[in-house]
């Protein structure tokens, strides 16, 4: 008897330590936008390239022995697609280039289609495979760039927060111009070394100016048990 009281108040023991250890390490729920992903970005001059991403599908011909790439597009760009446009890709680590060969003018569910050789040395690749391309839409150009963030769905690309020195962020207007998936190109109120907060605005309340150890203390009080 005493044997089995003695095992049932170790079992009771073993379980108030469990629940006391984990509750102490309960999962803490953040509210709004997580402090440490402010991100700040610098402006800076580059190179700029206007291109689209898109995916492919390999088709072989064996009895003509070519590879042939078909690549569908939104009909969006359909007046800036011509024959001889080039495309990269990445095949195990190792950059291609392909070009345009041929454009289809019928538009099906918002879509034309194109297709693409691959211009050097072709990769050996399985019939109907899918591959990532990034359709070269221009020349590259020198141009002052800013990172693309959330911060554009939040002013349409018509300010953005600058930081200061004394760490402040103060509303800016500006002027953006293309677009790809890395960078905007900025045509006016930014200068090269600028720091800019290109991450979403949606808990600034779309204020004039802030002080960023103000702000991110205010972030961190959201955050509940």
């Amino acid at each position: 008897m005493k044997k089995i009281m003695w095992v049932a108040i170790s079992m009771l023991t073993v379980f108030v330590i469990y629940n006391w250890f984990f509750a102490s390490r309960r999962r803490v729920h953040v509210c709004g936008v997580d402090p440490g992903r402010m991100t700040v970005s610098s402006v800076n001059y580059g190179l700029f390239t206007e291109f689209i991403p898109q995916t492919g599908t390999v088709s072989k011909d064996t009895v003509a022995n070519t590879t042939i790439v078909k690549v569908p597009i939104d009909e969006l760009y359909f007046s800036r697609i011509a024959v001889g446009l080039t495309a990269t890709t990445t095949v195990n680590n190792t950059d291609y280039t392909l070009e345009i060969t041929h454009v289809y003018t019928t538009v099906t569910n918002g879509r034309f289609s194109v297709d693409m050789i691959f211009k050097d040395e072709t990769p050996d690749l399985a019939d109907g495979k899918t591959l990532r391309l990034r359709i070269v839409l221009s020349d590259p150009v020198e141009a002052l760039l800013v990172p693309v963030g959330g911060f554009y769905k939040d002013t349409g690309g018509e300010w953005v927060y600058v930081v200061q020195r004394e760490h402040r962020a103060v509303k800016r207007r500006v002027k953006l111009g293309r677009k790809n998936t890395e960078n905007f190109e900025v045509l006016d109120g930014l200068k090269a070394g600028d720091s800019v907060i290109t991450s979403s605005y949606e808990n600034f309340n779309d204020q004039e100016s802030f002080d960023l150890s103000d702000m991110k203390e205010k972030l961190r009080s959201s955050i509940t048990m």
